[in-house]
């Protein structure tokens, strides 16, 4: 067996990164079960049914004593979670509304050469050809990327565009977004 072509179907790709790392790091739904899970992976749950046993254990013969460690113990139990779970809740609810507001139209996939930049598109984003975008390089660099086409790979829209200038007035920007440059307005006009 071939050890050279073994890497690559394990691990999705020549980079080595696993392919479930591939998904979209901004989903509010993934983010909202990734804190979910944070919640309920807790101690209180896992330590719930040999609590439950000791409290029967050591005091069967006091109904109310049973009765009130009982009543403690599931405040204590269900109640941190719960609390955790309206946190992260709230935590979604904001992610939502800043992925929603954001002004990136989609995050850099990959670049390749020469110049030409593949951009994995935003929910009701627009990659018109001719478009103006900025990026942000994984450099720092910041480059002006004209869009040419879409497409439809899988379940995402993918951009392609390329690289035409450096900026030489930097936005502030994270590394792998990109931005429309200018308003249809303002591009129609020049």
């Amino acid at each position: 067996m071939d050890c050279g072509n073994l890497l690559p179907r394990l691990y999705g790709g020549s980079d080595g990164r696993p392919v479930i790392h591939d998904k979209n790091k901004r989903s509010p739904v993934g983010r909202f079960f990734f804190r979910a899970t944070d919640a309920f992976g807790q101690g209180e749950l896992l330590y719930t049914p040999p609590a439950l046993i000791s409290i029967i254990g050591a005091y069967q013969s006091s109904l109310t004593t049973v009765a009130w460690l009982t009543m403690l113990w599931t405040l204590i139990a269900i109640g941190r979670p719960f609390e955790r779970l309206i946190a992260a809740w709230k935590h979604w609810q904001a992610e939502k509304a800043r992925v929603i507001t954001s002004p990136t139209v989609g995050i850099i996939e990959r670049i390749d050469h020469p110049n030409i930049v593949r951009v994995r598109l935003s929910r009701h984003s627009s990659w018109k050809p001719g478009m103006l975008h900025t990026a942000a390089m994984s450099n720092g660099d910041q480059h002006y990327v004209m869009a040419l086409f879409a497409q439809v790979q899988g379940l995402d829209v993918m951009g392609t565009g390329l690289c035409v200038a450096e900026l030489q007035d930097r936005i502030v920007l994270a590394e792998g977004d990109v931005i429309q440059s200018h308003s249809p307005r303002r591009q129609r006009s020049s």
